[in-house]
């Protein structure tokens, strides 16, 4: 199951950067790219929100650093790959 999502993944990505797409495909996968990125970043904002309602101050502070690293880092490697390449 990794394996056929990881191939999934890369494809994606690498198709998204290809300038032999037309370009609303190239802005569809670069979407569907920034959806799963800021789904699997709210989860982890959501469980920080919900560890430190429930009074687990150290495990939902942990979580919600990794959550606001989790997004500086998404933005500067969006920033890297598309931005950068005119896409």
């Amino acid at each position: 199951m990794e394996l056929l999502f990881e191939l999934a993944a890369e494809g994606v990505v690498e198709a998204s950067k290809s300038p032999k797409l037309p370009k609303l495909v190239r802005y569809i996968l670069i979407s569907i790219i920034i959806i799963f990125y800021i789904c699997c970043i709210a989860l982890f904002a959501w469980i920080g929100i919900d560890l430190l309602k429930n009074r687990n101050i150290i495990g939902g502070s942990i979580v919600s650093i990794f959550a606001f690293i989790f997004l500086l880092m998404s933005i500067m490697a969006f920033r890297k790959v598309y931005l950068r390449n005119n896409i």
